[in-house]
């Protein structure tokens, strides 16, 4: 065969090869937006139904129960003083001495 009829067909089959290629990309691209689409809404159901649980009453029973393993720890290294008039508790940490201030300001933390 002819020179140019060879480089012909070779350039005819890495034409043939490079859109297949291109193709496969396209289909590989369009199943991974379908994926990430999937997911966004499981995790856009799975926010409703969560905060349609978070009630004050539920948030101050984890509270609670969060500090009740908390008494038990060795690691437990903050104060825990009366909360507000709805029963929030705080906590100061107590390295907050540490950084020179006489007096804790809420600010801070």
């Amino acid at each position: 065969m002819p020179g140019q009829v060879t480089a012909s067909i070779e350039e005819k089959v890495k034409t043939k090869q490079e859109s297949d290629q291109m193709r496969y990309v396209l289909q590989k691209e369009q199943q991974e937006a379908k994926r990430k689409e999937i997911e966004a809404q499981g995790l856009a159901d799975a926010q409703k139904i969560i905060s349609g649980s978070l009630t004050h009453p539920y948030l101050q029973w984890k509270n609670l129960t969060t500090l009740e393993s908390l008494v038990g720890s060795p690691n437990t290294t903050f104060y825990i003083l009366p909360g507000d008039n709805q029963q929030t508790l705080r906590m100061i940490p107590l390295d907050y001495k540490k950084s020179g201030d006489k007096k804790w300001n809420h600010q801070n933390y």
